[in-house]
């Protein structure tokens, strides 16, 4: 048996080490290159579909260079052959090769830093041509001039102040030209005029209930609904082009804080060229997100109160910003509905008192909180029922507040006891159940107290179900109904409505109205049939039947008497029933009626 010295290794074979000793001779024998980054000189052909060329854009490009060149001023004016021109009062063009040097920018060292200028902009023209005149010459620039197919060739002219550039406009761009000037005039940091007429021009950041500057931005906060990311203002604006942003945001007080960032002077801002619709998600964007949120933590210490979860009210502190408490206010406990569409009341928050008590049911289904509810008030205890909010776990104030937790319910019949689970699986074929007591026990906790145990009695309860909010029919519901009750049918179908009304939102489905009409007529069949005798069942459901299908036919100002005979057997023993009108009754109405 050969020894591990004497095994081959296929990895180290004599066929192995040869071929790695030539590929080593061949290395040694290769010559190296040397690559480089460059720009084919095709590129050219394909200007006119490298930028989207859309009026919007052109307009801000133009806006911006007039800007960099020292402008105080730009004049926008539209012709009677669908040109829009473009004149500023800044130093002009000194070489008008620039116009067609792409990627090449000209601009002073300064502007350079700034705002890193990418010298594409005005290749948003190449699709359409444009005639230029700056300072002593003018030149008319068409695609194939951009694109490098053709010279054009600049001719002298009398020497003039800024720069004006002309270009032709679509038929459909001529009836929106106007709202585009003005949209780029509104933020822009010059005087803009449009025909002869000054435009309106405001701060980006109007409105702000805090302004601060920030490495040569200035940053607002404000309430403000129009300073949504999605509203057609944007979130940053850079010199009146406005970019939508993602930038953080701050719930309190029932409104919404929202942030704007205005640019001044922030050369490590990075925006995507060269449309600059994005920002470079660089770290010193990470930076500006984080001066945001500290700006948003600041306003709300301007605020007299706030409402911040208690996880914010950390994170102001982690900024070094020491809020108060957040109010101590909730609401009160309202038990939800199954109908995800309407979503039930909502009352609004009070104030904590000596009677506060909490409610947990968060986790409950809309039956068992209803359930709850009900248990709750009818055993009328001397509290301030609120229902509970996890986002202010961690304030003093709310964690020494006492608590109601449900425990369990117990539905007895005779000696024995059933929790829900158990009385649905032995009862789930039965429409209603008389039952000897319904139970509703829950464990009221506090702080440095022994917990107690309350028992509250019910006059109803449910058979459990896997999910209530999927049931297909009332039918399919097991109640309980306790011996002793003072349930009135009303009383019984708005619960079962609160409990089980889901409405179904396919496609094929009835409207929602249609829906809520035929699931609350059959919570006040079953309500009915559960809590009265048979014949004031009968009674109750004909009277239900003629209030929805009969009595919007009949005129206000008539009284209709009816007559239902018994079913009748014929000669051919079909069964009939007969309706008789016994009599009429038609009365004017009165003026006031």
């Amino acid at each position: 048996m050969p020894t591990p010295e004497q095994t081959p290794n296929p990895e180290f074979s004599d066929e192995s080490l040869a071929t790695s000793f030539y590929a080593s001779e061949e290395l040694e024998n290769a010559s190296f290159s040397s690559i480089a980054a460059t720009v084919s000189p095709q590129i050219l052909s394909k200007v006119t579909r490298l930028f989207n060329a859309s009026l919007e854009d052109i307009i801000n490009e133009l806006f911006q260079n007039a800007r960099r060149a020292g402008a105080t001023y730009v004049e926008v004016s539209l012709n009677d052959l669908g040109y829009l021109c473009v004149q500023d009062d800044g130093s002009g063009i000194e070489n008008p090769q620039t116009l067609l040097s792409l990627g090449q920018s000209d601009w002073n060292t300064s502007i350079v830093e700034s705002e890193d200028p990418a010298g594409m902009g005005f290749f948003s023209l190449a699709h359409r041509g444009a005639t230029i005149s700056s300072q002593n010459w003018q030149v008319q620039l068409e695609p194939e001039h951009f694109a490098g197919a053709a010279i054009a060739i600049t001719r002298p002219i009398e020497t003039q102040e800024g720069t004006r550039i002309e270009f032709p406009l679509t038929a459909n761009e001529l009836d929106r030209v106007q709202p585009h000037i003005e949209k780029a005039a509104q933020y822009y940091p010059l005087a803009v005029g449009f025909d002869g007429r000054a435009l309106a021009q405001q701060d980006f950041l109007r409105d702000a209930l805090l302004i601060k500057e920030w490495r040569g931005l200035r940053l607002g906060v404000s309430a403000d609904h129009r300073w949504r990311d999605r509203s057609g203002d944007g979130t940053l604006n850079f010199y009146g082009l406005t970019v939508n942003l993602p930038l953080p945001t701050l719930s309190c007080n029932d409104m919404t804080l929202r942030v704007r960032v205005d640019v001044e002077n922030a050369p490590d801002l990075k925006l995507v060229l060269p449309a600059r619709k994005e920002v470079v998600q660089d770290e010193f964007f990470a930076d500006l997100k984080t001066e945001l949120r500290r700006a948003l933590y600041e306003t709300v210490a301007l605020l007299e109160h706030h409402d911040l979860p208690y996880v914010r009210w950390l994170e102001a502190r982690s900024f070094g910003i020491e809020l108060p408490p957040a109010r101590s206010q909730l609401h009160p406990f309202t038990p939800r509905i199954t109908d995800h569409i309407s979503g039930g009341s909502y009352a609004p928050a009070q104030f904590i008192d000596p009677t506060a008590m909490l409610v947990e049911g968060g986790n409950l289904q809309a039956h068992e909180q209803q359930i709850l509810a009900r248990a709750l008030n009818a055993a009328d205890l001397p509290y301030t029922l609120l229902s509970t909010d996890d986002r202010y776990r961690g304030y003093p104030w709310y964690d020494a507040l006492p608590k109601l937790s449900p425990a369990r319910i117990e539905i007895a019949i005779g000696d024995r006891t059933f929790s829900p689970d158990e009385f649905g699986e032995m009862y789930g074929l039965e429409d209603n159940v008389i039952v000897d007591s319904i139970t509703a026990i829950v464990t009221q906790t506090q702080p440095g107290t022994p917990d107690r145990e309350l028992r509250l009695p019910l006059d109803v309860g449910f058979g459990e179900f896997d999910d209530a909010s999927y049931i297909l029919s009332l039918e399919e519901v097991t109640l309980a109904i306790a011996r002793h009750h003072s349930l009135a049918p009303q009383e019984l179908a708005d619960l079962l409505e609160a409990s089980f009304y889901a409405p179904s939102e396919e496609s094929d489905a009835d409207s929602y109205e249609t829906q809520r009409e035929n699931f609350q007529e059959e919570a006040q069949e079953r309500a009915i049939r559960a809590l009265l005798s048979e014949q004031a069942a009968l009674k109750a459901r004909i009277e239900m039947i003629i209030d929805r299908h009969l009595r919007w036919v009949i005129p206000s100002n008539m009284r209709i008497e009816l007559r239902v005979l018994p079913h009748i057997e014929d000669e051919n023993f079909s069964l009939h029933r007969s309706v008789e009108i016994v009599d009429v009754t038609s009365s004017e109405l009165s003026s006031e009626g």
